[in-house]
């Protein structure tokens, strides 16, 4: 009988485990949460500029977030969203996404500014993704240069190259 119990607590353990364990590669279905950002500007914490196509669709709205943060989202001809950058609150550029028409995201970098000139450039990780959220790519560019990267099937997995380049 003994055996049994110890049996049973050490499935239970295993399969706590097993439901828990969170595989970093596992598809990451993402939205860019777009109503948060409107919400805010119904209750006014934040201010939003918004420029309109021809067609009266929204070709790009910016929020602004107590001088501390803004969002840039650029929409296609059909209203669809297809990038966001995100600001700080000096206007250096912190990151970028792209999207895909069904709203799901592409791809996500990490982006600095050259102070002097204001000018964004890719610095440091970013990944990207299939259209139902599968990992791509996930890579690193440094001073818009890319140091390596190492792309992915629609079952997550990796590809025999991974590329890369050392300066000295």
């Amino acid at each position: 009988m003994k055996k049994i119990v110890l049996f049973a607590v050490l499935a239970c353990v295993f399969a706590t485990y097993s439901c828990n364990h969170v595989d970093p590669l596992a598809a990451k279905p993402y939205k860019f949460p777009e109503n948060d950002l409107d919400s805010l500007v119904d209750i006014d914490q934040a201010l939003v500029n918004i420029v309109k196509m021809q067609n009266g669709k929204v070709q790009e709205k910016k929020f602004f977030l107590a001088d501390t943060v803004c969002y840039d989202l650029h929409y296609n001809k059909f209203g669809e969203l297809i990038s966001v950058y995100k600001f700080n609150g000096e206007g250096i550029e912190l990151w970028q996404e792209n999207y895909y028409p069904n709203g799901q995201r592409m791809s996500h970098f990490e982006k600095d500014s050259d102070h002097k000139t204001g000018e964004s450039y890719f610095n440091g990780f970013y990944e990207a993704y299939y259209e139902f959220g599968e990992i791509k790519e996930h890579g690193m560019y440094k001073n818009n240069e890319l140091l390596w990267m190492v792309p992915f099937t629609k079952d997550r997995i990796s590809g025999d190259t991974i590329q890369y380049e050392i300066k000295r």
